[in-house]
């Protein structure tokens, strides 16, 4: 059992966000304990991501939890860098302390920073070549470093945009910004500082992988749009992508080999930038609950239905064409695909595997000139060459054995026929 008093007290900000006004004084009132297991949970759930400033005082924060007793529990460390951040050599001695502390219970693994600031004009909102030179240096020539000095067993590093939000709460004025970043009219400051997004790659070490996420404060971090790049795998997954990001990923992927590729909850228009890997040795694809047009406009709700329902048909011929021009598919699963303007879902999972059946399956797909996976029948089905191969000759094998029976057997007549027919000619009579 754990004291009240020794949890911290954000942890006790946790507890008594979810209970009543009741509930809060009959926690007050009891003997104050509480489950070494509802303890240890709380901790996972609090201390499994950390954000520090940029200052003495959030590094002072780093430093104290790394002593504290449950740094076993952090996973992930970010830094926020404001406006005017700029790391000290102070800064610099406790980022060391804190990190060999953390590496004595091997638990740390993930650690990156994040643009923090609050824009309020969200259509001039520009990231300033400087603060992404900051960010850049500090994680790729202080942080890795440190890390790696300690010992802690890195897996991947994060680089966070905080997304200012509309009064619709859509992300569009942040991310239409950045893709007007490399337009031909735009300022060469801004080009610079949306490059240095895109050349995280060319910095930082093979064996990490990179997360890009697009947070909002408005929004939980698993709902989130997110990249993530493995560099040692050559693969790429995207969540809750959009259209809008369209531009920052065929950037991110040109001249980068991806083996493969995944879409989860993303946006069907997001699919169109596979264009940008026609020429690109994609060997898997996976495509899972992807959706059009979540929000319904006001008006004439049976022409709005037949608008999202082309507009989805047309998405997904266009996207199996393009995937029959990827030469090296040697894998493709579909699930759960939108398919209707009354969202509808095909809940099941389909998979081929080969070349020829991927290209057998894209064909099936395209000729029916609508999204339906009806020709395959059962819930899951994993096409395999050698699988389909067996089936084959199986079924060859049963109609031989029925040929021969058919063969061996005289025909059949229904016995007592012809008295039947006699009785019934004596009756009429």
């Amino acid at each position: 059992m754990a004291t009240i008093s020794d949890l911290p007290p954000e942890i006790m900000l946790m507890v008594t966000a979810y209970l009543q006004g009741e509930d809060v004084l009959n926690l007050q009132l009891t003997d104050r304990r509480m489950n070494s297991l509802t303890t240890a949970a709380l901790y996972r759930i609090f201390f499994s991501e950390r954000h520090f400033e940029l200052s003495s005082r959030g590094f002072e924060h780093l430093y104290a939890l790394s002593v504290h007793p449950h740094p076993r529990h952090v996973k992930t460390v970010i830094i926020r860098f404001k406006i005017k951040s700029k790391p000290t050599a102070k800064y610099l001695t406790l980022l060391d302390r804190a990190f060999r502390n953390f590496g004595k219970y091997g638990k740390l693994s993930c650690i990156g920073v994040r643009r923090d600031q609050s824009v309020a004009h969200q259509q001039h909102f520009v990231i300033s070549k400087r603060s992404h030179a900051i960010m850049r240096e500090f994680l790729v020539a202080r942080m890795i470093p440190a890390a790696s000095k300690a010992r802690l067993p890195l897996e991947s590093i994060i680089y966070d945009f905080v997304v200012p939000r509309d009064q619709n709460g859509s992300d569009r004025p942040l991310t239409c910004q950045l893709k007007q970043a490399i337009t031909p009219s735009s300022h060469r400051e801004e080009i610079e500082a949306a490059e240095s997004l895109w050349e995280l790659p060319t910095v930082v070490p093979k064996h990490l992988d990179i997360v890009v996420r697009f947070v909002s404060p408005e929004q939980p971090l698993s709902e989130c749009p997110t990249a993530k790049l493995s560099q040692q795998h050559e693969t790429l997954a995207l969540l809750n992508t959009s259209v809008y990001h369209h531009d920052i990923l065929a950037r991110w992927l040109h001249n980068r080999r991806i083996k493969s590729l995944s879409f989860r909850n993303c946006d069907l228009d997001a699919l169109h930038f596979l264009y940008t890997l026609v020429s690109n040795p994609l060997r898997s694809l996976t495509v899972v609950n992807t959706h059009q047009y979540r929000d319904h406009k006001p008006g004439n709700p049976d022409a709005w239905n037949r608008q999202m329902e082309s507009c989805t048909r047309g998405a997904w011929i266009r996207i199996f064409s393009l995937a029959r021009r990827l030469r090296d598919l040697q894998h493709l699963r579909l699930g759960q695909l939108w398919i209707g303007a009354k969202e509808q879902y095909v809940e099941h999972t389909y998979e081929a595997q080969g070349h020829e059946m991927v290209g057998k399956m894209l064909g099936q797909l395209f000729s029916r000139r609508q999204p339906s996976l009806d020709f395959l029948v059962q819930d899951k089905t994993v096409v395999n060459p050698q699988e389909e191969c067996q089936k084959k000759q199986v079924e060859i094998q049963k109609e031989r054995e029925k040929e021969v029976v058919s063969e061996k057997e005289p025909s059949r007549e229904e016995p007592g026929l012809g008295e039947k027919q006699l009785n019934s000619t004596k009756n009429k009579q």
